[in-house]
């Protein structure tokens, strides 16, 4: 679960109640007992991928954090687009091949995975990169 908006908590049993606000993700392991929720009379603005068993732990295991659950890494706008570009291809029946599906669960896992071991693979000229990328889409 990636948090765009919104306030919360997340707990589980080796997670005592953690605050979650915008820019959290946390992770949701199979079979572990977890509780999380918006603040009561609000709602989050979210991102999310579900994903178990066995193929999909030899494909995505290493980038899952084993016992930590929830990071603050911030909102991370190449996160932020892989997801909206797994949304247009999984929720509109967008015609796509498997391998881009599973490319963009992989750059999401390791956006994540980057951020939270906190390395940059940033350019020095990272906005004059990004400006240039915004014009070509144009």
């Amino acid at each position: 679960m990636y948090i765009l908006d919104g306030v919360g908590v997340y707990e589980d049993p080796d997670t005592s109640k953690r605050p979650i606000t915008k820019g959290c993700v946390f992770f949701l392991h199979p079979g572990v007992w977890h509780c999380f929720d918006p603040q009561p009379g609000t709602v989050w603005t979210e991102y999310w991928m579900l994903f178990d068993g066995d193929w999909a732990q030899k494909m995505y295991g290493e980038l899952i954090p084993k016992t930590e659950r929830v990071f603050d890494i911030g909102v991370i706008e190449e996160l932020v687009e892989a997801y909206e570009q797994l949304h247009d291809l999984w929720y509109l029946n967008t015609p796509a091949p498997y391998e881009h599906i599973n490319y963009l669960c992989h750059k999401i896992l390791a956006e994540i995975h980057l951020a939270i071991n906190q390395v940059s693979l940033r350019r020095k000229d990272e906005l004059i990169h990004k400006a240039k990328n915004r014009m070509r889409r144009v």
